[in-house]
């Protein structure tokens, strides 16, 4: 595989492939930076851009299981002088783009240049690729890996080569230390061509001897960042039943929301069907060529095992389904390939449809078929909002923001105004949550609550704010509260010794005397 081809006249020519992955970084990177501002609107977010600061799986800097190989790339970008921001939209870019050269590549072996168009521009114009960019871009490098993965399983498929099976097995040890998930949603993917018969068993232990290695290289500091291998398989479970219990039915939900995780996840994974779907018909009864030998087989390795993990294990956001997103471009580029055979007007039609389609669907109403624009769009405005008039607010006085876990934002505001003072309750506003839990935060670090049961001891001088939870309003034994914005549940509490707040009751500690003048004469 080389690198460039000689040209006539002895220059150098790249190849298309890299070509067409710097031109998806461009138009990508366009696409990102005109959707977003300044302000990091998504928890995830926030999290890889305080890792930058500080890796701290523990204190969710990233959130667990850690991410490293991806904090270690944003931790480059910002050595070159990158802002966070920035940074996390860069690293998400060359994730798109090492994802666009890898599909290239294994499209234009299974059937043309054509197709290899149209499945790249499919996946660069997919809602979730857009949309990740609105929230967490790092998400896309689940579809870097996946194209990875795939290029080398299908080559090893063909019966290129053990190279080939070998290379699947190391792009999934390096696409698992970027996004850790990778590892179940895309091994029966890399297993395939030892599951065809065409490589002896020992095979996979040879491979298995180069991928784990690399595995290594990213999991034992992995686990040291957490205490070692025992408290990394601790805090892990734990997490996971945390996030995964109100949605899946292995995790303890029940039946209503294990069906509704499991709806959402088969919706998000054929959302991109809909963009080539109208050609199906015509291509099923016209078509003019076979599909590659293996190709049935290959789609279902990649596309279903992951589903049944979206729909039985965990799906979270669109954009957890980002590894599958590949494979339907993928699909669609050999359907418009036959549908606009031998037609250039057809071929740019079917182009330009269904890149319209994406889009439309991108920024279709927010729900369960469209791209949730809308929502990625609100949650960053309702973030510039209390940012910006807390930001206002701090000219004035200290800070001192009170919130609630299931508030939202809290973690936001601790990012963006270090200088203030955050302090995160657990549980209801109207009944003590467990101590615990209870969270504070200064200058992006995490310190000791200020609070002495349900006192809380807030520095003379200071404003208090309060960020409650969505519906939440206060009793006539609150406050007095001012709600800084109809939208978004800001308050603003009126200073005095104390006031009540909930379950709690604030109270400004005195200020410190100053020392007077010493009579000389004492």
């Amino acid at each position: 595989m080389q690198a460039s081809d000689p040209a006539p006249g002895g220059a150098i020519r790249l190849p298309r492939r890299s070509i067409v992955a710097s031109a998806g970084a461009l138009l990508l990177a366009a696409a990102w930076w005109s959707l977003t501002d300044e302000h990091l609107a998504h928890f995830d977010a926030v999290n890889f851009a305080l890792a930058i600061e500080r890796f701290d799986p523990l204190l969710h800097q990233p959130q667990p299981p850690g991410y490293l190989l991806a904090v270690a790339l944003l931790r480059g970008l910002a050595a070159l002088g990158v802002e966070a921001r920035d940074a996390l939209l860069l690293a998400g870019v060359i994730a798109g783009a090492t994802a666009v050269w890898f599909l290239w590549s294994l499209a234009e072996r299974m059937g043309g240049t054509p197709m290899a168009f149209y499945a790249c521009s499919l996946l660069l114009f997919h809602p979730f690729t857009l949309l990740t960019g609105m929230r967490s871009p790092l998400r896309l490098w689940l579809a870097a890996g996946a194209c990875a993965v795939a290029y080398f399983s299908w080559r090893g498929l063909a019966g290129e080569g053990k190279q080939w099976f070998r290379g699947a097995a190391v792009a999934l040890a390096i696409a698992a230390g970027f996004r850790p998930e990778a590892m179940l949603l895309l091994f029966p993917l890399a297993l395939l061509p030892l599951q065809s018969r065409r490589y002896p068993v020992r095979e996979a232990l040879r491979a298995a001897a180069l991928a784990i290695p690399v595995a290594l290289a990213w999991l034992v500091p992995l686990t040291h960042a957490f205490g070692g291998w025992r408290d990394f398989g601790f805090v892990l479970w734990h997490y996971l039943r945390e996030q995964f219990g109100g949605s899946s039915a292995l995790f303890g939900a029940d039946c209503t929301q294990a069906l509704g995780m499991a709806v959402k996840a088969l919706t998000w994974v054929a959302l991109g069907t809909l963009c080539w779907l109208w050609a199906l018909p015509w291509v099923l009864w016209h078509r003019k060529a076979a599909a590659p030998p293996g190709s049935a087989r290959f789609f279902l390795v990649w596309i279903v095992p992951a589903a049944l993990f979206y729909a039985f294990v965990h799906v979270g956001d669109p954009e957890h389904t980002l590894a599958t997103a590949p494979a339907v471009s993928l699909l669609g580029g050999w359907i418009l390939t036959q549908w606009a055979a031998g037609s250039r007007p057809r071929a740019v039609l079917a182009g330009a449809l269904a890149c319209g389609l994406s889009l439309g669907l991108f920024l279709s109403p927010e729900s369960a078929w469209g791209g949730q624009y809308w929502a990625a769009r609100r949650a960053a405005c309702e973030t510039a909002a209390v940012v910006e008039s807390l930001r206002e607010q701090a000219r004035a006085a200290p800070l001192f923001v009170v919130s609630w876990e299931g508030a939202g934002l809290w973690r936001q505001v601790s990012y963006h105004l270090p200088e203030s003072s955050v302090l995160v309750l657990h549980g209801a506003p109207e009944q003590p949550g467990l101590e615990a839990r209870h969270m504070f935060y200064r200058n992006r670090r995490r310190g000791q609550p200020p609070l002495e049961g349900t006192r809380i001891r807030v520095p003379a001088g200071s404003q208090v704010f309060v960020l409650a939870p969505k519906g939440w309003q206060p009793s006539a034994e609150e406050g007095p509260l001012r709600k800084l914005n109809p939208g978004i549940g800001l308050f603003q509490l009126e200073a005095g010794e104390s006031r009540r707040l909930g379950a709690y009751l604030v109270a400004w500690e005195r200020p410190a005397l100053e020392p007077g003048p010493v009579d000389a004469g004492e």
